[in-house]
């Protein structure tokens, strides 16, 4: 009878011990995933010095050095389980992606390379983005494209134009890739004020949907596109008019 108290004795020991390993290597993992992002936070919102960023990178054992930089923002809503950890597990797998959360639906994508490299980095991602999420007409998504820049200390800039172009999504929510070229608008020329408003722009949706599923940091940069878009048609008091009554009564019909 003694034995088998001893081996019981030691079979509860081993699975404490083993329930003690499996919380501690938890907490670890849950405290590199918090490290990682505080870093990047700091990296993007230009809090840390360039010394300071690759001291601490070392620290993390992040290899952040590279002769250029673009920043991708993924805004993700009703993902898959599965093909969200697919597409995860292919930014992770690569070293010239630094994959960190933003917030509930939005991941930040660093691309670093050098030259044709960095191209072709940022060409591959998008397309296994495309590929992953385009298939599913139930998923709104949606990737950000900055710029190239050439040093770390450019970053937070690269950062923050991500995120205005990130912004263009509520006014044009067909075109899931944005880039800076893709938002430059046409040239138009011999129309009046109000000819040249695009009635799409004008559409009550495009603020409901901003409302709904809009961050408060694209606050600033959401009005001030929304807005630009109407071009010369805001000289008009009457449509000037016409837009804050709409802007208003969305807000209300919202905060029910």
């Amino acid at each position: 009878l003694k034995t088998l108290e001893d081996v019981s004795r030691k079979i509860d020991e081993e699975r404490e011990q083993k329930a003690y390993l499996r919380r501690f290597q938890q907490e670890g993992r849950e405290y590199e995933q918090y490290a990682r992002r505080k870093f990047f936070e700091q990296v993007t919102s230009g809090s840390l010095r360039v010394s300071e960023i690759y001291e601490q990178a070392k620290k993390l054992q992040i290899d952040i050095d590279a002769e250029g930089y673009t920043v991708i923002l993924l805004t993700l809503q009703s993902r898959g389980a599965a093909e969200y950890s697919q597409l995860m597990a292919y930014l992770l797998r690569y070293g010239e992606y630094l994959l960190f959360r933003c917030n509930l639906m939005t991941y930040c994508i660093i691309v670093k390379g050098s030259g044709a490299g960095l191209n072709d980095a940022v060409h591959r991602c998008l397309e296994n983005i495309q590929r992953r999420c385009g298939g599913d007409e139930a998923l709104a998504w949606y990737a950000a494209v900055s710029d190239p820049v050439a040093r770390l200390s450019e970053l937070p800039g690269c950062y923050a134009r991500a995120h205005t172009i990130l912004s263009y999504r509520h006014l044009l929510p067909e075109q899931h890739v944005l880039t800076a070229d893709v938002l430059k608008k046409p040239q138009r020329g011999g129309l009046s004020e109000l000819d040249e408003v695009d009635a799409s722009k004008a559409d009550p949706a495009i603020i409901r949907s901003f409302l709904q599923t809009g961050m408060r940091e694209e606050i600033p940069d959401f009005v001030s596109e929304y807005l630009s878009s109407f071009g010369n048609a805001l000289n008009s008091l009457l449509f000037r008019q016409y837009v804050l009554l709409e802007l208003r009564f969305s807000a209300i019909r919202a905060a029910k």
